[in-house]
């Protein structure tokens, strides 16, 4: 069984028709529409880290780069979805694999967006990491894993991104709330 997703070009959704329209004419709903349907889709790969691994996240590390590689990409999937909430056109400052850095879309964010996320007691506890540093290092995990097996050897950090996907998740639930009221 084969399924084909895309989102480019969707005409429900004109933020992700951006080949189509003029992107300068999106509406604060169009952001909107396209921040809840990215992370629908970053929840997804949330929820089936969690249902392959069991429950049990200790599992998970047996298939370390899928997982990691998830994770990357679920963090891609709601860095861009909160930059949708403060209506930052991410398609048009970035151009090709800049799209997929997790550093070049972090760095997008609002000051309180960023703030709320590296004050995070999960990184103010590793004092001896820099949350830049670990950014910068993992920026590319989802396009450099999903390929993994050309490389002889990968370095990761198997704590920033799960606890990253993790602190923006919440994050964005709490925006979405405030949004919904």
């Amino acid at each position: 069984m084969l399924a084909y997703f895309q989102i480019e070009n969707n005409e429900k959704f004109p933020f992700f028709a951006y080949k189509n329209q003029d992107r300068k004419n999106l509406t604060k709903d169009d952001y909107i529409q396209a921040a809840k349907q990215l992370s629908k889709q970053a929840r997804e790969y949330i929820v089936f880290i969690d249902k392959a691994s069991g429950h049990r996240i200790d599992t998970v590390f047996d298939t370390v780069y899928p997982f990691i590689s998830n994770c990357g990409f679920a963090c891609e999937l709601m860095l861009k979805s909160l930059l949708c909430y403060e209506q930052c056109d991410f398609g048009l400052v970035l151009k090709g694999s800049e799209r997929h850095s997790l550093l070049k879309l972090f760095a997008l964010l609002s000051d309180e967006i960023k703030t709320k996320i590296t004050s995070h007691r999960f990184f103010t506890m590793r004092k001896n990491e820099d949350f830049y540093t670990n950014l910068k290092e993992n920026a590319q995990a989802f396009t450099n894993l999903r390929y993994a097996s050309d490389y002889k050897e990968l370095v990761v950090d198997m704590y920033f991104l799960p606890n990253l996907m993790v602190i923006l998740h919440n994050i964005l639930e709490e925006i979405e709330k405030e949004n919904n009221s």
